[in-house]
């Protein structure tokens, strides 16, 4: 690019486009062993200051006087990185889709809880401590997410939970993620801009370091990220189906992805497309059938034929047992003959769930749990 005037100003590699931030923890962040890159540059990392250790041509460490010698660099647009795997595959459905070159912000830390990212107000802002470290709340909000304000972006892919799944964090998670979308849109003042997370995907308790969570936590999270999308021009990519363990590989992330970019097309781009799996709306009781309703639910199937599974019912005994449903039009219906006062409904409410049931786009419904004594469920 050439500004003319009094003095020639000459810009070089001025790179136009639209930029996604990348957040979470270390899905998010879990970047391609070797660099990888798209040809003609179209898209791009931003890689923020850091410092590094200076090293010779030839590859060893520099030092002066016996130390070790540091160098600053400057924040920069990377063509050829090694870039997050969920990040490259979703700007790559983004540029195939739209034509539209794509920058990512990469700010995902591992083993991150979400107050971590939600910024603090008053006198705990920037407070100093011996025990701050990157869970401390608002630290990670301060280091990676404000000096980003107010940078124009498309919007935010998200994918986080695992750190929080824990009992004394994952009942109250519900209302900890939400404020957080809130607090950033605020901060940013693009107004709601598109917000798209992936719901964890399935793991067992030989998980490594939340294995023990999973049973009860797992579960619950799920249910919390799906609440969660109360909040305006939001999307959830459900993926229990296709991503397995702590650390899903690159064949996992790339299908991701595409999910991911199914949610952006409809919230950032306006395509009327089918973007959601069927997702909880309300629950009935009539007789002897607990008929249960959903948005997203055009051409209910059961996956890949056959009776649906991943339906579990609970009486008065408080003890949960597999249920045949069936679906009748845009609706499920579950049989509570025998039970005395049935009480919950739940779907795919395990680690690794089994549920199959899907829309006619093929994706999958949410993992769910209601109450089937009120008229509206949770």
């Amino acid at each position: 690019m050439t500004v003319q005037g009094a003095n020639r100003i000459e810009i070089k590699d001025v790179f136009v486009g639209e930029v996604w931030l990348l957040s979470g923890q270390s899905n998010a962040g879990h970047s391609f062993e070797k660099p990888v890159g798209e040809t003609g540059g179209k898209i791009r990392m931003y890689a923020g200051p850091t410092r590094r250790m200076k090293k010779t041509e030839d590859g060893k460490v520099f030092k002066e006087n016996g130390k070790v010698v540091y160098e600053e660099l400057p924040g920069r647009w990377l063509a050829k990185d090694t870039f997050p795997m969920v990040g490259w595959h979703f700007a790559r459905e983004i540029l195939e889709r739209t034509g539209v070159h794509v920058g990512i912000i990469r700010t995902a830390v591992g083993g991150t809880r979400v107050h971590a990212w939600t910024p603090v107000a008053g006198a705990a802002r920037g407070k100093k401590s011996a025990r701050r470290n990157k869970n401390t709340p608002g630290i990670l909000y301060e280091m990676h997410i404000e000096p980003v304000i107010p940078y124009r972006i498309r919007g935010n892919i998200w994918w986080q939970g695992e750190s929080d799944m824990s009992p004394e964090l994952v009942d109250t998670y519900a209302k900890r993620f939400p404020a957080m979308i809130r607090v950033w849109r605020e901060r940013w003042g693009q107004g709601d801009f598109p917000f798209i997370w992936v719901q964890l995907q399935s793991m067992t308790p030989r998980a490594p370091w939340v294995g023990k969570d999973v049973p009860r936590g797992l579960p619950i999270m799920r249910d919390a990220q799906r609440k969660a999308l109360s909040e305006p021009n939001t999307a959830m990519t459900v993926v229990f189906d296709i991503a397995k363990g702590i650390h899903p590989g690159e064949k996992d992330k790339a299908a991701i992805a595409k999910r991911l970019a199914l949610a952006a097309d409809a919230l950032a781009y306006g395509k009327k497309i089918e973007w959601s799996g069927p997702l909880f709306e309300n629950v009935v009781l009539e007789k002897d059938e607990v008929i249960l309703s959903f948005t997203h639910a055009a051409g209910l199937t059961a996956g890949e034929g056959g009776a649906l599974r991943g339906f579990e019912i609970r009486g008065g005994d408080g003890t949960f047992s597999p249920v045949k449903a069936e679906i009748r039009k845009d609706k499920i219906v579950v049989s509570a003959g025998g039970l005395k006062a049935p009480v919950v409904v739940r779907y795919a409410w395990h680690g690794s769930p089994d549920g199959n049931l899907r829309n006619g786009a093929g994706l999958p419904a949410s993992p769910f749990t209601t109450d089937i004594s009120s008229e509206t469920g949770s």
